[in-house]
């Protein structure tokens, strides 16, 4: 049997190097109305000029990697913020990391940032689109989620819809919960 932790924080102490943190909400289902924002939200956090890495990563050398990334379950989700440190920093790391979390929840994507966040994922999308097997894959999951075949065909139109404040909107609802919070702590120096 499983049991859900939210809220919950891990930690392990393993014979490894590095530190890494993982910091996991509830994110959206596959047919969630949130899953389109939140793919924003990913590819803000995640991106070499987004906040995690330009603050957490260049501006403080707190981690090696750092970004955000979210699955879309059946029936729940996932949204994960993680990073890659030395064991040394990785309380520090943990800081700020939350706290560039609270700054997307209550600010959502800046709007001088909305609209590159934007093109980069219609171009992820437009990219996509001109695979076969991606298009194929793409039909088979709308028909087995219940869509039509050719949904995926209307994200960029999706995506050309969304707003900064309704991106901003589901960060505060998805952000505001308690977080479960896994660390690794690895061997200090």
């Amino acid at each position: 049997s499983s049991t859900t932790n939210i809220g919950a924080s891990v930690e392990l102490n393993l014979p490894k190097k590095q530190a890494v943190l993982a910091i996991g909400y509830q994110g959206t289902h596959v047919n969630g109305p949130d899953r389109h924002a939140l793919a924003f939200i990913q590819e803000h956090a995640s991106d070499m000029a987004g906040p995690l890495f330009g603050h957490i990563r260049e501006k403080l050398g707190l981690a090696y990697r750092v970004g955000a990334t979210q699955f879309l379950g059946h029936d729940c989700g996932l949204f994960t913020f993680y990073l890659a440190t030395s064991p040394e920093q990785l309380d520090l790391a943990r800081t700020e990391l939350l706290k560039e979390i609270a700054k997307i929840a209550g600010e959502g994507i800046p709007v001088d940032t909305f609209e590159r966040v934007r093109a980069t994922v219609l171009s992820g999308a437009a990219i996509q689109q001109q695979s076969m097997s991606s298009n194929a894959r793409h039909a088979a999951l709308d028909l087995l989620f219940g869509h039509p075949a050719d949904s995926y065909r209307l994200l960029p139109q999706i995506y050309e819809a969304l707003t900064p404040e309704e991106v901003c909107a589901v960060a505060r609802r998805v952000f505001a919960a308690q977080p479960t919070v896994s660390m690794i702590r690895g061997e200090q120096g």
